[in-house]
């Protein structure tokens, strides 16, 4: 079985700082709070590439098959997730081992406390709280870690069960699958819900605070009789309604105190017979104040989703132009190829969005929405559709298999749960 090895190549013909730079950090998993992925470092260029040998190799004991962990980096000290419940921190210039830490030996934290399928968040402390790793695991519990020793932080925030006032009436786990995204001293979490099964875990983005372990607010993605957009459901679709949840990464605007969440698709996903109406907020790009859970704005991707098509990449924030000017802006892509584009603070379309007819279908008891948002620019970015000629023919069989399904496909043509044309 292959392992999972984390290995570190060095060019041969430069050094790596041996002082750790503020540059070297990679503090999150999209590095900066706004997931751009960017580094500034600048020793490995396409003419030095073709030269990098391996500087250190640490075998972190698991399959490499699905291990999906993004590491993070700060100070020269590099934390990660091995082996589900063990946290490691390595210095990240040489892969020595500083510290290692089983999630499982902290009392109470239940069976397999998994670090999550994402990655771990580094908080930066305050001048009375040392620096922290914050862990939401996968059986339902928020971590708090000291990130020089690795020693569980004391007293309720340490060890916060976030099952607690939301799983009562269920004969359910309560299960995250995403680094918390910190906003000051707040931790801001939602539940990984799964797609199929009517009632279950809510997806509810909540905050918590990291010097208490309390939970200062709640936002319900399925909105209640008493609030704004109740309805999108049907009368009753909203009562204990499974997500809809969030399992990437949210990304937040420090500056303008706003966390940007991208959410999944209704449940049960491929039939919407008990949930008439839109849906909001599932398939949603939902902006919250962060340090209030108060909605700024929003905007649906898929109106009454019954094709799974969940927005599966963490919103990123960047500066857009538009006119000659720079704006602030989010981008949002979605399974189906298309690039939606925000003014950040106002949720305006900056290139435009249009509502267009799409097919419609006739399984009982339900009915496609009519139409869905289409970005005027830019267009699709990936292939949404294939002609009958172009199935598999990688053996007869394969081919029989395939044209039977595009006789049965709409207009005529085989579609790829993508986009339709207008």
């Amino acid at each position: 079985m292959t392992r999972a090895l984390l290995t570190v190549a060095l060019c041969g013909v430069v050094c790596l700082s041996a002082a750790a730079q503020q540059p070297n950090d990679w503090p999150t998993v999209g590095n900066d709070p706004g997931g751009m992925k960017f580094s500034p470092l600048t020793q490995i260029t396409p003419a030095n590439v073709s030269r990098l040998t391996k500087s250190w190799t640490y075998d972190t004991g698991v399959p490499a098959n699905g291990y999906t962990i993004t590491p993070i980096v700060v100070d020269n000290v590099l934390y990660l997730p091995v082996q589900g419940s063990i946290i490691v921190a390595l210095r990240a210039d040489a892969g020595t081992e500083l510290w290692k830490f089983d999630l499982k030996t902290i009392p109470g934290i239940g069976n397999n406390p998994s670090a999550g399928g994402r990655g771990i968040s580094y908080w930066p402390g305050t001048a009375q709280a040392a620096p922290r790793l914050v862990i939401a695991t996968t059986n339902g519990f928020l971590v708090q870690l000291d990130a020089e020793t690795g020693r569980p932080i004391p007293g309720p925030a340490g060890l916060v069960n976030l099952a607690t006032g939301v799983m009562e009436k269920f004969n359910q786990p309560y299960s995250t699958n995403m680094p918390p995204a910190l906003y000051k001293n707040l931790a801001i979490i939602a539940g990984r819900t799964g797609e199929q099964g009517r009632y279950g875990i809510p997806g509810d983005p909540r905050a918590f605070d990291l010097l208490t372990g309390k939970e200062m607010w709640r936002f319900h993605v399925v909105p209640r009789p008493d609030e704004e957009f109740f309805g999108t459901w049907g009368l009753d679709g909203w009562q204990d309604r499974r997500g809809p949840g969030v399992w990437i990464p949210m990304t937040v605007d420090t500056t303008n105190d706003l966390v940007f969440i991208a959410l999944g698709n209704a449940t049960d996903q491929n039939f919407g017979n008990s949930r008439p109406g839109e849906n909001l907020f599932a398939t949603t790009l939902l902006v919250l104040q962060a340090s209030t859970g108060k909605r700024k704005w929003h905007f649906q991707m898929t109106h009454h989703d019954i094709y799974d098509w969940d927005l599966a990449s963490p919103p990123a924030l960047i500066e857009a132009v538009k006119d000659g000017a720079r704006v602030p802006a989010v981008a949002q892509m979605t399974k189906q190829g298309l690039l939606f584009m925000f003014h950040r603070l106002t949720g305006e379309p900056l290139f435009g969005v249009e509502e267009r007819p799409v097919p419609r279908f006739d399984a009982p008891g339900d009915q496609a929405w009519p139409t869905q948002p289409f970005p005027v620019k830019p267009t699709g970015l990936t292939r949404d559709a294939m002609t009958r000629k172009e199935v598999s023919k990688v053996s007869p069989a394969a081919e029989k298999y395939r044209r039977t399904s595009a006789r049965k496909s709409l207009r005529g043509q085989m579609e790829f749960r993508c986009s339709w044309r207008s």
